[in-house]
């Protein structure tokens, strides 16, 4: 749980028992600078069945240290050599752009002991549908 998270911090055993996927930019802890991105994810009715109540977001601190910039998808992907951290801007726009989806950035980290988390935000909607196309 978020409470968890942010007592104990990170940890792989969890996101690989918890991950709904191998992640897009690859495997590891995905973090993002825009809060109406996050906030798209949180609420997105294709979550909805792995959902459970309300809606956690921590905050956190996160090392970026030498990131790779990724311009395209690569699931499940290993770090790239040389690098502490995968980044990507997601601009949604194009052929496979999400109705709704505000344009955002996705932080891909690694190594748990680069992650400091400071707080949790708890939101609520009325109905999943209705948070993720609002504008924020």
């Amino acid at each position: 749980s978020e409470k968890t998270i942010c007592s104990i911090g990170f940890r792989m055993e969890f996101l690989k028992a918890n991950a709904g996927s191998a992640g897009r930019f690859g495997k590891g802890f995905y973090f993002t600078t825009v809060p109406s991105y996050a906030n798209f994810y949180a609420f997105a009715p294709r979550f909805a069945e792995r959902r459970l109540g309300d809606i956690s977001i921590i905050a956190a601190w996160v090392l970026l240290g030498k990131p790779h910039h990724q311009s395209r998808s690569d699931v499940g992907r290993d770090l790239e050599p040389g690098c502490d951290t995968h980044y990507a801007v997601r601009p949604n726009a194009g052929p496979s752009s999400i109705p709704g989806k505000p344009p955002g950035d996705e932080i891909v980290v690694f190594d748990a002991e680069a992650i400091l988390p400071q707080f949790v935000i708890e939101l609520q909607s009325a109905t999943p549908r209705e948070a993720a196309t609002k504008p924020t």
